[in-house]
């Protein structure tokens, strides 16, 4: 499981004693992933579900938008720079598009799929995936909680059209750059479980590259970059650190618009008892 969606649950904070109904909307924390663990091995419920939500979760109306292509490892590198900063939910449908293509016994790497399962895989199971996941994100919006969009921003209208629907609620966005030469995310894709054919790779890297520009301007100071050529050394270390501490310093700070307020105060109403 994604080690930046959920966190430890205290019954010993007196701010939640949620309903009934607050609970049940909760459990939407739960990653897909936990799904495909064998029943006997599943960690209990408390594990697992965040419930220290809205008003009072860490790093509310923040969200970070990932930027790189395929095999650049956006996932790992981001949830290992984001570690610590706040109670992340991760906008992605790769978890819930696995999960339903090892439901079917589907492999992961095209290669070892047939044309036919090839040709259906998207409209069968990435396009389903894709819907589930747009409407967790409509409910951890509604909750205001910190997010990390994890796409590959190969599409500047889609992701400035997300980045004013989070803002329009009140959302401070920043963007996330995971920098990685053609070459090594070609390996990298490769090598992981769900690899998909080079032509796609190729083709994802110029056309970012290609609008890194525009996406500097467009988020300014909350725009960072990390470049990711090579393995982890003492150098690398160094920076994931820095990165961390300016997104912590950023995310820390509540937004202080009018939306922001409005809300807070909406919210904190609902846990007077």
């Amino acid at each position: 499981m994604d080690a930046t969606n959920y966190s430890s649950v205290t019954s010993d904070n007196p701010k939640y004693k949620l309903s009934k109904s607050k609970f049940k909307k909760n459990l939407l924390a739960k990653d897909y992933e936990a799904l495909t663990v064998k029943k006997k091995k599943k960690k209990k419920l408390k594990e697992w579900i965040e419930l220290e939500e809205s008003a009072f979760d860490k790093g509310i109306f923040k969200a970070v938008f990932l930027l790189g292509g395929p095999g650049s490892g956006k996932s790992t590198m981001s949830q290992r720079i984001l570690a610590g900063t706040a109670s992340w939910r991760r906008f992605s449908n790769d978890k819930i598009y696995e999960f339903l293509m090892r439901k079917d016994n589907l492999s992961l790497d095209y290669k070892k799929r047939t044309p036919e399962q090839e040709k259906n895989q998207f409209k069968d199971y990435y396009k389903p995936s894709t819907k589930k996941a747009k409407k967790q994100l409509g409910l951890y919006i509604d909750e205001r909680l910190p997010l990390i969009i994890d796409r590959t921003g190969l599409s500047p209208k889609n992701t400035l059209s997300l980045k004013k629907r989070l803002e329009d609620v009140g959302y401070e966005t920043a963007m996330l750059f995971i920098d990685t030469p053609l070459k090594e995310a070609r390996e990298r894709n490769a090598n992981r479980e769900r690899s998909i054919d080079f032509k796609n790779v190729r083709f994802f890297d110029p056309v970012i590259r290609k609008e890194v520009p525009a996406y500097k301007r467009i988020f300014g100071n909350n725009f960072y970059h990390f470049n990711n050529s090579g393995p982890i050394d003492s150098k690398k270390e160094v920076r994931i650190t820095e990165l961390r501490k300016k997104i912590y310093a950023w995310m820390k700070v509540v937004p202080s618009n009018t939306k922001v307020k409005a809300w807070l105060v909406r919210d904190t109403k609902k846990w007077v008892i």
